[in-house]
């Protein structure tokens, strides 16, 4: 990207808060919920330097966000590009996990998840999703809750991160004004330090029960009532055919807006008169009216 001066990179694991169930060289585990955001807060708790701090020495901003399905660690900078990304990948591939520091974590992340139910988008959004696939890990706060994590021991963080902190396991995306072949040597030379360690790990997706439709109201303070229309796609990936769930996913976002964005009319018009060649999945079709 020439002509830009901040870079940024994400690292992405894939791992995130519904892979609570897993299968490791045979054999079944189930691990509390809210242990891959729990593993998220560990990353940055080190035994004799402060990563936030690290990254603000080198001109640098540091965050982390889990998801249902990833763990993304990233950093942007304008300057000290090839240090940050060094710091990006040895924080990551340096875990540091005592009980006394993990039983203090809880009490923060308690305190966290109490924050959230507090916040009326967050609570329709947890809600929503629990609505559509209850009794999974999906309907699990992506934090957990307290129950859940008076349950997590240092063995299950150690177990959970040797099992999907692996470099095959994880993704690292960078964006600016770089030079390829340089950043690709950096990496090469930093992950000598990490050799592999194969395992045989099958992830175990949710399988939501069948689901009627329904109507929930919550309860709380505010000022500006809020809603959610929530839809359940009936779309099964697979392996090698991303892009067919890529469409799935676009086409669906589209008939979302279609009906409830303020310009839904304005359009639906121009989507009739200029788009009626746009290719839908064949999931989708046009018969009257778009529908699944």
């Amino acid at each position: 990207m020439t002509g830009f001066k901040r870079t940024s990179a994400v690292l992405s694991v894939n791992y995130g808060s519904a892979d609570t169930s897993f299968i490791r060289d045979g054999k079944l585990i189930n691990q509390p919920a809210g242990i891959a955001h729990f593993l998220e807060h560990k990353m940055f708790d080190k035994r004799d330097y402060d990563v936030f701090e690290l990254f603000n020495k080198n001109g640098g901003r540091s965050n982390a966000y889990t998801s249902f399905t990833k763990t993304n660690y990233i950093f942007s900078s304008t300057d000290n590009v090839n240090k940050n990304l060094e710091l990006l990948l040895d924080f990551v591939m340096q875990p540091y996990f005592t009980e006394q520091k993990v039983n203090r974590e809880k009490g923060i992340i308690a305190q966290e998840i109490n924050m959230y139910k507090n916040d009326p988008d967050n609570q329709l959004f947890t809600t929503s999703v629990q609505s559509m696939y209850p009794e999974t890990a999906l309907a699990d706060d992506i934090a957990g809750s307290e129950e859940s994590l008076a349950k997590i021991t240092v063995g299950d963080l150690k177990l959970a991160y040797d099992t999907f902190y692996r470099p095959e396991n994880m993704t690292l995306i960078i964006s600016g004004n770089l030079v390829p072949e340089e950043i690709m040597s950096l990496i090469h030379q930093n992950q000598v330090k990490y050799p592999k360690h194969e395992l045989n790990v099958q992830f175990v997706a949710p399988q939501p029960k069948s689901l009627t439709g329904q109507t929930q109201i919550l309860a709380m303070d505010v000022s500006r009532p809020k809603a959610s229309f929530t839809m359940r796609g009936n779309f099964k990936l697979i392996p090698g055919e991303e892009a067919v769930s890529l469409k799935y996913e676009l086409g669906l976002s589209l008939l979302m807006n279609l009906f409830f964005l303020k310009t839904q009319f304005s359009m639906m018009i121009y989507i009739i008169k200029e788009l009626l060649t746009i290719h839908f999945p064949s999931k989708l079709r046009w018969s009257g009216d778009l529908h699944l």
